[in-house]
């Protein structure tokens, strides 16, 4: 468990110099967000069945993109560059790097979409803690399917050019 624990604190680390992928996955679904509702903004109505749909696609998009981001492609990297193994070394295990890695981002999902959710309130003009509540829920119940389903490009030797290419049309499908 100190293993864990210590390789959080490294990711963690990692993940926070790397304040670009932050942006890419919560500063652009807030200004598309904000581009397809200026009318919902615009107003003083409350949250509807539309707005709440609306709202879990964007949710959909920062849990799918952070987690192909910083988990999968970060695993891909780190394996091509050798680092991997050198982590496998130290810890002696590849379940705790991935455990350690899955933690430190779903904590990162959690925050993500947490601030997604207090500036939709705040452009809608009005406060749900529910929203914040079920954005919390609806993190800690979807990151491990996903991540199980995007650990399925982990299989495929795949060349760190390449899996810009590959991110590049997935989040294109995504949009």
């Amino acid at each position: 468990m100190r293993d864990i624990l210590a390789l959080c604190k490294v990711y963690m680390i990692n993940m926070m110099s790397n304040k670009f992928a932050f942006v890419y996955n919560l500063l652009l679904p807030i200004i598309y967000f904000i581009y397809k509702n200026v009318t919902l903004t615009a107003s003083k109505s409350s949250f509807s069945v539309a707005t709440t749909e609306t709202i879990g696609y964007f949710w959909a998009y920062i849990i799918f993109v952070t987690i192909l981001n910083n988990v999968v492609v970060s695993l891909i990297v780190q394996r091509e560059q050798g680092f991997y193994k050198q982590m496998l070394f130290v810890v002696g295990s590849k379940l705790k790097i991935i455990i350690a890695i899955f933690f430190v981002q779903l904590a990162i999902i959690c925050i993500e979409l947490s601030i997604f959710n207090i500036l939709v309130m705040i452009l809608v003009h009005q406060l749900s803690f529910k929203l914040l509540f079920a954005g919390v829920v609806v993190a800690l119940l979807s990151a491990l399917p996903v991540t199980l389903v995007g650990c399925i490009l982990m299989i495929f030797k795949i060349k760190i050019e390449s899996v810009n290419i590959l991110l590049g049309i997935i989040l294109f499908g995504l949009f």
